[in-house]
């Protein structure tokens, strides 16, 4: 479907419009696990989204190349990358999508053994994610601070983070069991109207 919408907008010679496209396709490659197509098309999008100062594709691009990097262990180009991203994003002030490059970087440090390094970029992850009450982001973080502290011997530190861990693991489940219960009823009530109206269609 990317590709159907990138044959339109080449069509209409919608410029902006085909690069999103490619962007789009960019991200399906990644999560498709093709990492040297993926690769190709951020590379392919980022001069253009350099032109038109686009933070936020940027920041998206360049996350994108640092996780994959980090995943061929070419650490240099992941940092570069990472980094690239975290501040295009702090740039406009999009913390909440800040925190995962964050997070993506700290991995990189983890894979370096350097924990000291990990726990600050963790540690400064966390506070976005509060600030933006991310449960899932703050779960990982937690989770994370919890083992790196574990490997450099501070135990007590990283006690106090598990129960972090377990305390936000127990909000997240209300709040998805909330959530679930509310679909649930406006499905049920949804199913409720919808017959009704076809009692009241098949009198009529």
């Amino acid at each position: 479907y990317h590709f159907m919408s990138l044959k339109t907008r080449k069509e209409i010679n919608d410029v902006y419009g085909m690069n999103d496209s490619w962007l789009n396709i960019a991200n399906e490659y990644y999560d498709y696990g093709k990492p040297d197509s993926s690769v190709f098309y951020y590379h392919k999008v980022i001069p253009f989204f350099q032109s038109e100062n686009n933070h936020y594709a940027l920041g998206v691009a360049y996350n994108g190349l640092g996780v994959i990097y980090r995943n061929n262990k070419n650490y240099d180009q992941a940092i570069n990358y990472l980094q690239k991203s975290i501040d295009e994003h702090i740039q406009v002030g999009n913390k909440y999508k800040a925190a995962p490059s964050l997070i993506s970087l700290s991995r990189v440090y983890h894979d370096l053994l350097d924990y000291d390094q990990e726990i600050q970029l963790l540690l400064k992850a966390k506070n976005l994610s509060e600030e933006n009450s991310s449960l899932k982001l703050e779960l990982k973080v937690w989770y994370l601070l919890a083992q790196a502290n574990s490997l450099i011997g501070e135990y007590q530190l990283s006690n106090k983070y598990y129960l972090k861990h377990h305390i936000v693991s127990d909000s997240l489940y209300q709040v998805e069991r909330d959530e679930t219960i509310e679909q649930m009823k406006v499905s049920y009530e949804t199913e409720k109207k919808e017959k009704a109206l076809i009692e009241e269609q098949m009198k009529n």
